[in-house]
């Protein structure tokens, strides 16, 4: 029999502003990478609209309100783009409005996407798209939202929520036994909730603790599992490839660059369901890359555009978020106070701005290497620049590239370093 080919290439989020330069040396570079793929996914964060009467912002944000032009999507298809994930912490920025008008743009170009819908059933279901080698199937969903923001259940009788596919866990955080006698009595001095739940462990202000050795555990919610589980195992039903694409902003205490319990659990479990790969990204910076019964796992693939800074438009909350502005203010206003504060959300750290294109391939639903191109998005360049990807110098890639080897040690997986890229092969192919 024949083998079945297809090839993949996968970035992480694309907040994309500014319109893309067709004859733009560097964007020419990068259509050229994506060229000989059959598959090119990335993460739309923000929402697609021209803020119209019927999109209203949130009174809260998943940090900025972000709006991307609808040409973004007419820009990125030309890129090479055919795949779009699009539920994460800024979905809902412009409310169940944002989610509808988003959708309409989306289709308006023909994009194929995955991860929100008009109500949960619609958010959850996987999207499709042929290659000559197969049918590709992409379940997306986000780790990172507020409660209300998730797409809501349709019923016969009211209708569901807009919204996206919203995947939730406990946090369980481990203390002393004098430590949780020290709440419960803080709580009989204050209005603090305390609920016990057993000798050694309690609820204390809407947090769940434990006597245990001194940390922070996370355990997937396992309603959800069951939900993925089913859209795994529909998919694999309806496809020959299923790619689980997963936003995350959530890490290890004190190291972004490092997962917290529950993402490992979930990217195994998505791969355990018949998954054939796992991509993440959200925290704006690179995590390590796994191999997990010989599927690659992408903790997170950064950023591939991140121009927050050119956000021209924001709701009145905006402007007292991070300091009381008058009335008069602008947005690049606030940017430069985030920037002169030290980089309130991130803007003056250089790993946001460091990142990888991951390529690979399966053949008869098997990936044998994993081959990652590194990208800049120009820290150094002027806020009209910054953000914007293209190939690095040699002495970044070998940087950006060694950096991902590192990320990559704790789970046993070793990279091949080349100029301009690097390979990795499941440790049985090795």
């Amino acid at each position: 029999m024949e083998k079945s080919k297809i090839s993949f290439a996968a970035v992480g989020d694309s907040l994309i502003v500014s319109p893309i330069s067709k004859t733009d040396p560097d964007m020419l570079a990068l259509q050229n990478i994506f060229s000989g793929d059959d598959i090119v996914l990335t993460n739309l964060e923000g929402s697609l609209h021209e803020y119209e009467p019927t999109v209203y912002p949130s009174p809260i944000s998943g940090g900025d309100w972000v709006t991307l032009p609808p040409k973004a999507v007419e820009d990125l298809n030309w890129l090479g783009f055919n795949l779009y994930s699009l539920p994460n912490n800024h979905s809902f920025d412009w409310m169940c409005g944002g989610i509808l008008k988003t959708i309409e743009n989306l289709k308006k170009h023909h994009a194929v996407y995955a991860g929100i819908g008009a109500n949960l059933a619609e958010a959850c279901a996987p999207a499709y798209y042929s290659t000559p080698g197969g049918r590709v199937a992409l379940i997306a969903f986000t780790t990172s939202f507020e409660p209300w923001q998730k797409a809501g259940v349709q019923r016969r009788d009211v209708i569901g929520r807009p919204g996206p596919f919203t995947v939730s866990h406990k946090t369980v955080h481990q203390i002393t036994k004098e430590e949780m006698t020290a709440l419960k009595a803080i709580s009989q001095k204050t209005s603090l909730p305390f609920t016990s739940r057993g000798e050694n462990a309690c609820t204390f202000a809407g947090m769940e603790f434990e006597v245990g050795e001194a940390g922070t555990k996370t355990y997937l919610n396992e309603t959800d599992r069951n939900l993925i589980k089913t859209c795994i195992a529909q998919a694999s039903r309806q496809a020959d490839v299923v790619l689980i694409s997963c936003h995350t902003h959530e890490g290890a205490p004190k190291d972004p660059e490092k997962n917290t319990n529950f993402q490992e659990e979930l990217a195994h479990f998505c791969i355990d369901c018949g998954a054939q790969a796992y991509i993440a990204h959200g925290p704006h910076l690179l995590r390590g890359v796994e191999w997990y019964k010989k599927a690659p796992i992408f903790y997170s693939l950064g950023n591939f555009f991140y121009q927050c800074e050119l956000i021209e438009r924001q709701p009145e909350e905006f402007y007292h978020k991070f300091r009381d502005f008058d009335s008069d203010a602008t947005a690049a206003d606030v940017f430069d106070y985030r920037i002169e504060s030290g980089g309130i959300l991130g803007e003056t750290n250089p790993k946001y701005f460091r990142s990888v294109i991951a390529k690979f391939q399966l053949t008869n639903r098997e990936v044998t290497e994993v081959k990652l191109i590194p990208i800049t998005l120009q820290f150094t360049a002027h806020r009209s620049t910054k953000g914007t990807p293209k190939i690095p110098t040699p002495e970044e890639s070998a940087s950006i590239l060694t950096h991902m080897a590192n990320l990559s040690k704790p789970y046993n997986t070793s990279f091949q370093i080349f100029s301009e890229y690097a390979i990795t092969t499941p440790p049985e192919a090795v």
